[in-house]
């Protein structure tokens, strides 16, 4: 059991135990065989029982001096009186008190672990990872990517500050998950989408559920306000343009936004810059696009682990040729284009 950070489980077994304390200390209990099976029983049902049971029974026996003194508070003057009685019944309530503490005091803890401050999750060049957050939602964290948490009893604020990340939300009516990315904000009950921070804008693909999409003015003429919002459900790809500050929604496969998840790249129609971006986040080479060949369409399949060999397909698919240009970089150029 935990001490900083107990489960619903944890919980319910320190209140279970409460109540096994009260009943076996009760003087007045008729079924002391029974109770003392019943008991045993319960201790030997899972390994965590005992000593909660433990746990709480020093709470009773630390608030015995307390019920002696309040029983002699308590009795009035030339009155006879069951002191064993009186004791037992005093301690019984502060015990119940106690254990009520204990609870309180053990989620307490847990809501403070699990719902302040900011946690910040990244990876390198090449490196993936799979989070499970506090609330149970799922994460995965593409790689040379930023994410930062921060959840409340309200509200799970998530932002993305680069690269990409695929978000499997936990439903919660009453707390609404947002992710903040770029100039685009995405607020989510309980589905599942993607979110990818590009060099020509933001794009959320949605594979579960509905998402609301609201891009907001961060140029510096719109002070921060929010300019367009929609919704997006499975199947529709919401995408932001940073030069024209707009949103553009279209129908795509989510398993192919996903890929990246399974290892292999998958691009439809997409500009070569936007591919060189994604790509270059799985390689340490630097992977450079000419001007005049960033808006050329590519549509494959990329191997991440093997990038040079992509490198070497688009000499045979397209008119380009590509220049090692030393310090772990690559330029992307046109064939007859001889200029550096």
């Amino acid at each position: 059991m935990s001490k900083t950070n107990p489960t619903a489980s944890d919980i319910r077994t320190l209140r279970e135990a409460s109540e096994w304390v009260q009943r076996l200390n009760d003087p007045h209990r008729e079924d002391v065989e029974a109770s003392t099976d019943q008991w045993m029983q319960w201790c030997k049902s899972d390994a965590l029982n005992l000593p909660a049971f433990e746990r709480m029974q020093r709470l009773w026996d630390a608030f015995s001096d307390i019920g002696d003194t309040s029983d002699l508070a308590l009795k009035p003057p030339n009155r006879p009186m069951h002191r064993t009685g009186l004791i037992a019944k005093h301690r019984i309530g502060l015990v119940a008190l106690a254990a009520s503490i204990v609870l309180a005091v053990g989620v307490a803890a847990w809501l403070f672990a699990g719902y302040s401050g900011v946690k910040e999750f990244a990876t390198s060049l090449g490196e993936q990872r799979s989070i499970t957050l506090t609330d149970g939602s799922h994460l995965d964290l593409a790689p040379d990517s930023r994410v930062s948490t921060h959840f409340t009893l309200t509200r799970r604020d998530v932002r993305l500050e680069r690269g990409q990340a695929f978000f499997a939300v936990t439903r919660s009516a009453i707390r609404p998950f947002v992710v903040r990315a770029g100039a685009l904000t995405v607020t989510a009950i309980g589905t599942a989408f993607d979110v990818r921070i590009s060099p020509s804008g933001t794009v959320v693909t949605v594979s579960e559920g509905r998402v609301g999409v609201s891009s907001v003015d961060e140029s510096g003429h719109g002070s921060g306000t929010r300019v367009e919002t929609l919704g997006a459900s499975i199947g529709e790809r919401v995408i932001f343009s940073e030069s024209a500050h707009r949103l553009g929604v279209a129908t795509v496969d989510p398993k192919a936004a996903e890929s990246w998840r399974d290892g292999t790249l998958q691009f439809a129609g997409e500009s070569l810059q936007e591919v060189a971006a994604e790509v270059g986040r799985y390689s340490a080479t630097r992977i450079v696009v000419a001007p005049a060949l960033q808006q050329t369409r590519f549509t494959g399949t990329v191997m991440p682990n093997d990038v040079r060999e992509w490198l070497k397909a688009l000499e045979e698919i397209y008119a380009v040729t590509v220049v090692d240009q030393g310090g772990s970089e690559v330029l992307i150029r046109a064939r007859e284009d001889h200029g550096a």
